[in-house]
């Protein structure tokens, strides 16, 4: 798990530096592009604001991280890289484009998603439960009786890495205002106090879902760091977009939503091993649609904080009517298909050219993740294939001394076998 996030920023690096940025926001000599892709600045030539691309960079480094939770212990890590990279150059970029290029057809329908809720977490988890399904679940997850029973990090862990994303999501949301002036601060501001709020409202949910689901018996840490995180991916479409007390209700209905769907998919015998069909893609479609009906009046926001608010039409709560509500609707549906056709084409590439995706260490019971039970099957055949049992002294001092010493002494209980031979056989000379 770890070397794939770690593959996940350096392959998504270099493919949205080649192909990824030009596709998501490059335009053409004209400075345009068409509705759907961009078309032109491939390796950042005539870019002309390379910070914009590292900033642009972190969303989608985090739109291809997503997917490696969803797939643990399933996938050979080669073909991931190759999954990584895609994500990187094609399946990310074009849901970027149609949402935040100018250019774009979801943008210039009036498409609102300031921080990602569908862009980066939705295409992520939509790549994710595709994958899931594709794979299957691992071998023993899940019990005769239903029960879903993953090998799971320690509770320690999975706080510390949700204190982690909670910290980081600070940057993601107030740091979208891209600018301090001309009212970036206020909506920098803005942003933040609905991401701190929102996340409450998302753990305090999950604190009562637990504590319902067990009968008052016991309060699950996993419970609570997936509603957490699903009210910061809930309220991230519209942070800058709704007042405080809509952003405590969208961020339970998010994570309302997420633990609703983890339900759904362990009866749907889907493996899941770190909640991502149900943080990013059940949290990422709430609060895609919720900023239909929460976004306020961007006038009366301008009146009010004197910062120019992200979206063009109110939602449907603040008398907008259904038209931004049916453009997110709309934007939605068009992530999910594409992410899912994406993978697909994808999966089916791989699995033509290479084999199939999933990992023989998958089906093998062993309660370890792929690349290190691949790692252990290959060290076991290798030492079967070299290893020569010596029959005496002459034999254990060849062993000992000759040129295939590194390839048949191995491990201590060998070195002890060696020893005792040796008194045996008088030394060795």
């Amino acid at each position: 798990m770890a070397i794939k996030n770690l593959s996940d920023i350096a392959v998504s690096s270099f493919g949205f530096w080649t192909v990824g940025y030009a596709l998501a926001y490059g335009v053409n000599g004209e400075g345009t592009s068409n509705p759907f892709v961009g078309e032109g600045q491939f390796l950042l030539l005539g870019a002309p604001d390379l910070g914009l691309f590292l900033f642009r960079y972190a969303f989608a480094a985090t739109a291809s991280t997503i997917v490696s939770g969803s797939i643990v212990g399933r996938i050979l890590f080669k073909h991931y890289i190759i999954l990584a990279l895609l994500m990187s150059t094609v399946i990310y970029p074009i849901a970027a484009h149609a949402a935040w290029s100018p250019q774009g057809f979801m943008n210039s329908l009036g498409f609102l998603d300031y921080a990602g809720s569908c862009v980066v977490h939705v295409t992520g988890g939509m790549v994710g439960l595709c994958a899931s399904v594709w794979l299957g679940p691992r071998r023993n997850v899940f019990r005769p009786d239903g029960e879903y029973a993953p090998t799971r990090a320690s509770p320690t862990q999975a706080v510390l890495g949700a204190v982690c994303l909670w910290y980081g999501w600070f940057s993601f949301n107030a740091g979208s205002s891209q600018r301090v002036s001309q009212g970036g601060m206020t909506m920098a501001s803005r942003s933040a106090a609905a991401t701190l709020i929102a996340s409450g409202a998302g753990f305090l949910v999950a604190l009562a879902w637990s504590w319902i689901r067990t009968k008052g018996k016991q309060i699950h840490v996993f419970d609570s760091a997936t509603g957490l995180l699903a009210g910061l991916v809930s309220i991230s479409a519209c942070c800058a977009s709704v007042r405080p007390w809509e952003a405590c209700l969208i961020g339970a209905i998010g994570s309302t939503a997420a633990m609703a769907t983890s339900k759904l998919i362990v009866h749907l015998r889907i493996d899941d091993p770190v909640a991502v069909i149900p943080v990013h893609l059940a949290g990422g479609a709430t609060g895609t649609l919720l900023a239909g009906l929460f976004a306020n009046d961007p006038a009366v926001m301008l009146a009010e904080t004197g910062a120019k608010a992200p979206q063009r039409t109110a939602g449907l709560f603040h008398g907008g009517g259904a038209q931004l509500l049916g453009v997110q609707a709309l934007g939605l549906l068009f992530v999910m298909v594409w992410a899912g056709v994406g993978f697909l084409m994808v999966a089916a590439v791989i699995s033509a050219c290479f084999g199939g995706l999933r990992t023989p260490a998958a089906d093998s019971g062993e309660d370890v993740h792929s690349d290190e039970a691949e790692a252990r099957r290959r060290r076991s055949m290798s030492a079967k294939s070299f290893r020569v049992m010596p029959r005496s002294g002459s034999d254990v001092s060849q062993a000992i001394n000759g040129p295939s010493a590194t390839a048949t002494v191995s491990g201590r209980e060998t070195r002890r076998s060696l020893v005792r031979r040796q008194s045996v056989s008088g030394g060795v000379s």
